[in-house]
């Protein structure tokens, strides 16, 4: 009898052990069944005292209901409601909406495109990085940026898509214009996410295609000095919106472009000239990348006996060092990586005239950073006016070799503050405000809003 008295109150001790924590979400569940939020029902339901609420991962809804909240939706789409009482709501990644509803609140959007209505009381709202709206909110920033979808024309009628990024309110009197890397376009990789992180700086951003983007670089046909060429129409178009004075950013392949630009054209606007993830020397780049083990050569003698015999406009496969073949022109490549090529960023640079940053991030196997420091020292050597800013690896992670690292990922925000701190310590008025922008009244706002791609 004794051993089944004690087997007893195990038993109930058991039940009230797992009882304890069964209590709890099957309470929640109950509310969450009598509660909505932005007339959705909720799944994450607070109590009236002072909450903590953490989201997860998928798409919740989340009321806080009374008391003083603090609400992180993390990521999904959340939809967030804070009830009564002065509540923080952050959205933290996706496109969330947040309802600050009674009392005064704190609204933070932080990634994607988010819309926070802060209802009754005198609200804050910080939209932060994407296409962000509010609605009664008293104090507000990172909201309303505009993303305009762009189309070009370079001089021989090539087309050039692209994305322009307007602030709201009053913007900076120097606009920066955004060149893509390999197999790159406007919207992908860090040319796709700049513009979104220069709206707290109030600065105007043109991401614009070049001849030679996409995953066929332009179809394999592109010259290197036209490439370079098409940053002219981005700042002549900059140039009709007001600017007069233009910083060009270049990633990777781009940075060629951005850094070479200025010598080759002469263009006065262009005040200033940042590359990142930098390619020292394409030749030096290209054999690194995909025509090691001599291949470079060989391919080069390739091209310059088929332009010899009338080819040069002929599609032709030259081989990689990782097996397999790439379509190029003879005349393409050969001005991209033959011997006397326009891409030699430390032999060009050497003419810049105007301040000139380079920018990398540690980890970086795309374009080592030793290319980014050996530049450096030379340009120094040269009395260019160069600065050299290196970032701390990516907090995430790098798989494949310095994907993050060569990107810039998880360091978006120091990208960005580390070049507008330089820009106002070595361009004039890049600090000071435009008196007014014009804006084409043609010009069409992405519909959705535009997502960058990786």
């Amino acid at each position: 009898m004794e051993k089944k008295i004690k087997a007893y109150y195990k038993m109930i001790a058991l039940i009230i052990f797992l009882f304890q924590f069964t209590l709890p979400s099957f309470f929640m569940s109950a509310q969450a069944q009598e509660v909505e939020c932005a007339g959705l029902k909720a799944t994450i339901v607070g109590t009236d005292g002072n909450d903590v609420i953490t989201g997860t991962y998928k798409k919740d809804v989340i009321a806080g209901l009374g008391g003083n909240d603090y609400i992180l939706g993390k990521g999904g789409d959340d939809i967030i409601c804070g009830g009564d009482g002065q509540d923080i709501l952050v959205g933290n990644d996706g496109n969330d909406k947040l309802y600050g509803e009674g009392d005064n609140d704190m609204l933070v959007g932080n990634d994607g495109n988010d819309l926070l209505n802060g209802g009754e009381g005198i609200d804050v709202a910080d939209g932060g990085i994407g296409v962000d709206r509010d609605f009664e909110c008293e104090n507000v920033s990172n909201t309303g940026l505009k993303v305009f979808h762009i189309n070009l024309k370079a001089d021989d009628g090539t087309p050039l898509e692209g994305a322009l990024f307007v602030p709201k309110g009053k913007v900076k009197k120097v606009a920066v214009l955004v060149t893509h890397g390999t197999f790159g376009t406007y919207k992908k990789s860090f040319a796709g996410w700049v513009g979104y992180y220069w709206e707290p700086y109030k600065v105007v951003v043109l991401s614009l295609n070049r001849r030679d983007n996409g995953p066929t670089e332009g179809g394999g046909k592109t010259l290197f000095e036209d490439a370079v060429m098409d940053l002219k129409p981005g700042i002549d178009f900059l140039e009709k919106l007001g600017f007069n004075k233009v910083y060009v950013m270049g990633h990777s392949k781009g940075t060629q472009m951005a850094a070479i630009y200025p010598v080759l054209s002469k263009d006065k606007r262009v005040v200033a000239v940042g590359t990142y993830g930098t390619v020292a020397n394409g030749r030096e780049s290209i054999e690194y990348a995909i025509f090691g083990n001599g291949l470079l050569e060989k391919n080069e003698k390739k091209a310059r006996e088929l332009v010899k015999e009338g080819r040069g406009n002929e599609l032709y496969e030259f081989m990689t060092h990782w097996g397999q073949k790439i379509k190029m022109t003879p005349s393409s490549f050969l001005s991209y990586y033959g011997k006397d090529t326009l891409s030699i960023v430390e032999r060009e640079a050497e003419k810049l005239k105007i301040p000139y940053l380079i920018m990398w991030c540690q980890g970086d196997d795309v374009t080592p950073g030793k290319w980014s420091e050996r530049l450096y020292k030379h340009l120094k050597e040269k009395r260019v006016n160069v600065s050299l800013i290196k970032l701390p690896e990516p907090t995430i992670p790098n798989p494949p070799p310095g994907y993050a690292a060569h990107r810039f990922l998880s360091r978006e925000e120091e990208t960005i503050k580390s070049t507008y701190d330089w820009l106002l310590k070595n361009v004039s008025e890049a600090g000071e405000e435009m008196e007014s922008m014009k804006i084409p009244a043609d010009l069409k706002e992405f519909d959705p809003p535009l997502v960058p791609e990786e």
